[in-house]
């Protein structure tokens, strides 16, 4: 399975400023936090050609995570939107 790196040295440089700068475009357009996270997350996913992405937020305690947004998630990691720092590979 190619890494995230090697889906991105393909690209030359300007593509790789414009693809960047599409993501700065498109997140300067919305207007809530939800369109936020989904608006970012699909874009990323497209610059590094992944399967499944999400996108979490570290709580004001700091001991959790809340996913926010997701793609291609199982639908039992899709049912938990909230883990414990140091659970599972995102919690670290």
């Amino acid at each position: 399975m190619p890494t995230p790196n090697s889906r991105l040295r393909h690209l030359t440089q300007s593509v790789l400023f414009q693809k960047v700068s599409d993501i700065c475009d498109a997140v300067n357009q919305v207007n809530n936090s939800t369109n936020l996270f989904n608006v970012s997350l699909e874009k990323t996913m497209d610059l590094f050609q992944a399967e499944r992405c999400s996108i979490c937020t570290v709580s004001e305690n700091g001991k959790s995570l809340h996913l926010q947004a997701s793609h291609g998630l199982k639908e039992d990691d899709e049912l938990k939107v909230i883990k414990d720092m140091g659970e599972g590979i995102i919690g670290y």
